[in-house]
C-alpha cells in the first residue's frame, strides 16, 4: 500500500501521528467549543475580520511593487528591462 505523505514537523523528527477520529467525544468537544464562542460571536467574528484585512494589507506590498516594476518596464525587451529598473525607470519625454 502505498502512503500519501504528510509534511511537517513531526514527520521530520520521526513522529508517525494519528488521524483525528471523528466520534461522540470530539463532536462534544466541538459543540463545547460553539457554545463558549456564542455569546462571543461578536468580539471573534471582529478578530476573524482584522485578522483578514491584516493579511490583505500585508499582501498588498508585494502587489503594488509588482505592479510598479511591471509598469516600469512596460515596452522594453528583457535585455533592456535590467537597465530601466536600475536607472529607476523609463523616461518618457
Amino acid at each position: 500500500m502505498h502512503r500519501m505523505a504528510r509534511h511537517s514537523r513531526n514527520d521530520q523528527a520521526g513522529i508517525d501521528l494519528p488521524k483525528a477520529r471523528l466520534d461522540r467525544e470530539s463532536l462534544r468537544e466541538a459543540w463545547q467549543l460553539f457554545r463558549y464562542l456564542r455569546p462571543r460571536f461578536a468580539r471573534f467574528a471582529a478578530a476573524m475580520g482584522a485578522l483578514f484585512v491584516g493579511s490583505l494589507l500585508s499582501l498588498s506590498f508585494p502587489f503594488l511593487a509588482g505592479r510598479l516594476v511591471d509598469g516600469a518596464v512596460a515596452g522594453t525587451t528583457p535585455a533592456t528591462a535590467a537597465p530601466a529598473i536600475a536607472s529607476g525607470g523609463i523616461n518618457r519625454t
